[in-house]
């Protein structure tokens, strides 16, 4: 189904990972519950409640510690194991706590290691022909400085703007990342799009920040329930069709 131009727009942000690149092979929450699986082998009788309960929990215990550190803290190899160690204890487990929790982050590391996330089809070129376009461009995402993974992909001189952090307070649904991108290239929010693939995070940044939303619909996932004023396309090319 034909798109209806979104017009009068300046410039575009993105989300990284699962918008220009493919989402990861499986949810997060799966890989934790794989690793604790394979901890606990025939002792694993965790519930999938449990298990996101007491990981929740931990996340808020360990940022009570770091919340005052600098937009690009990034948590060290200690710090992702302090977390597995308080998830465990928030299960009940007790015993060989920090063995375990140093067997979770080997785990997750090797999970991740074997299925890297590639960059869209369709990625390079729309970026391309956006800035083509005339269209500023900008990057949004929670994660750890991209600059190194832009460059490997061939995508790193497109950005005009690019923010990154997992600091709360920063970090989508907050608006700042996105409110910097505008800053930055010096257009108004209420000119600027930002094209993302989680509702409670991308879709809530873009609203706070005066952002027109752009929801992007990975293929094996349904088309959530969205509010009025939110785009939902399929495929990154679709882009080209809404800003002409």
């Amino acid at each position: 189904m034909p798109h209806r131009p979104l017009k009068d727009f300046e410039a575009i942000s993105f989300d990284y990972g699962g918008t220009l690149l493919e989402p990861f092979f499986m949810p997060v929450f799966e890989v934790h519950k794989k690793s604790i699986q394979q901890v606990f082998s025939d002792d694993f009788s965790f519930s999938d409640k449990a298990i996101a309960e007491a990981i929740d929990l931990a996340d808020d215990d360990v940022w009570k510690g770091i919340q005052d550190y600098d937009k690009h803290y990034f948590f060290s190899e200690e710090d992702w194991i302090e977390r597995n160690r308080i998830a465990l204890r928030n299960l009940g487990v007790t015993e060989r706590l920090d063995e375990r929790a140093k067997h979770m982050q080997d785990l997750w590391t090797g999970i991740t290691a074997e299925f890297p996330q590639e960059l869209k089809p369709d990625a390079k070129e729309t970026l391309e022909q956006l800035r083509d376009r005339g269209y500023k461009l900008a990057m949004s995402t929670n994660w750890s400085d991209p600059s190194e993974s832009l460059k490997s992909r061939g995508i790193d001189g497109i950005f005009q703007s690019i923010q990154f952090s997992i600091v709360p307070g920063y970090r989508k649904p907050s608006p700042y990342m996105l409110i910097q991108n505008a800053m930055e290239l010096g257009v108004n929010p209420l000119n600027c799009v930002y094209v993302g693939n989680e509702i409670e995070r991308d879709v809530a940044a873009a609203k706070r920040a005066g952002f027109h939303p752009v929801f992007v619909v990975n293929e094996g996932y349904d088309v959530p329930h969205t509010e009025e004023g939110v785009t939902v396309i399929h495929e990154l090319k679709e882009l080209l069709e809404l800003f002409e």
